[in-house]
């Protein structure tokens, strides 16, 4: 078919359009389905001609995708999250959970993340020819724990010579140490930095109850005070 043509087309009989066609082969766009005649056909020449054949379109839907997504926001305690593929006209979907993992199997699947954060998911579905795509942000917070042990043996011999609080989630820390008498007596700002159980350097240990104030400023920027007593022995 040569270049520059000029293509009257109609559908069910009823004329449409006449469209210039400049690729080869001639590619006619539409979205009305039925029975396609094409009744003239005219050159760059002005040389016309009477068509003769017949096609029988079936018009497709083009996809629309969509989904939703709970809990929100979710945290490392429970990092599962649950999509509802919401999407019509689509007969196959790819989901990008946004941290490296995919999933082509399931229409709506659950989803557990491994480490907290803000993550893009994407959904493309398709329909065999069509796709299309849609984004959302979900959130993974973390979580703040603190464990506090209630005593420990500064003997050196390895085991719970050092009393030094364990936790997850923790931005900024202090701690302080009291005796008997309210002395502060030890102070710390690193969490892996904790008391041998000596008030100075060359000082020897003395058992007995310790108090205890520590301040935390977790991930999510709440501030959390925790106090207590320490035995030392």
């Amino acid at each position: 078919m040569a270049h520059g043509l000029l293509i009257s087309y109609a559908v069910n009989s009823v004329f449409q359009q006449q469209i210039s066609a400049t690729n080869n082969p001639a590619l006619i766009l539409a979205n009305v389905q039925g029975n396609y005649t094409i009744p003239t056909v005219t050159d760059a020449n002005g040389c016309s001609a009477i068509g003769s054949g017949s096609l029988m379109l079936n018009i497709l839907n083009r996809p629309i995708a969509n989904f939703d997504f709970y809990p929100q926001p979710a945290d490392m305690l429970n990092p599962e999250i649950t999509f509802t593929n919401n999407s019509i006209f689509a007969n196959s979907w790819y989901w990008d959970f946004g941290d490296g993992f995919s999933n082509v199997d399931d229409y709506s699947p659950l989803y557990a993340y491994f480490e907290e954060g803000t993550y893009q998911v994407s959904l493309i579905v398709m329909n065999g020819i069509c796709s299309d795509t849609i984004q959302h942000t979900l959130i993974i917070d973390p979580v703040y724990t603190l464990y506090v042990p209630e005593a420990f043996t500064p003997n050196n011999d390895g085991l719970n010579d050092i009393f030094i609080p364990k936790g997850q989630g923790v931005t900024e820390f202090a701690m302080y140490i009291y005796n008997r008498w309210g002395e502060e007596i030890f102070y710390s700002i690193d969490m892996n930095q904790g008391w041998s159980g000596k008030i100075s350097s060359e000082a020897k240990v003395m058992a007995g109850y310790y108090s205890y104030v520590i301040y935390i400023t977790d991930k999510l920027g709440v501030d959390h005070t925790v106090k207590g007593k320490v035995l030392l022995n």
